[in-house]
């Protein structure tokens, strides 16, 4: 697993663990500096939110 995927599952993680809705996670701060860096390094974000949260795309 690369670094960003690392910190990407952890951040989900966290808001997930803190009951926030998965519609809302976009709203977080952290969201689009870590969702850049995920695209910048090839990692499909959008899979692997859909795969965490359980989401139906």
């Amino acid at each position: 697993m690369s670094p960003i995927e690392s910190e990407f599952r952890s951040v989900i993680q966290e808001l997930m663990d803190a009951g926030v809705e998965p519609g809302d996670m976009m709203d977080d701060p952290r969201w689009e500096d870590l969702n850049e860096r995920a695209v910048a390094a090839n990692l499909n974000a959008w899979a692997l939110f859909v795969e965490m949260t359980g989401q139906q795309g």
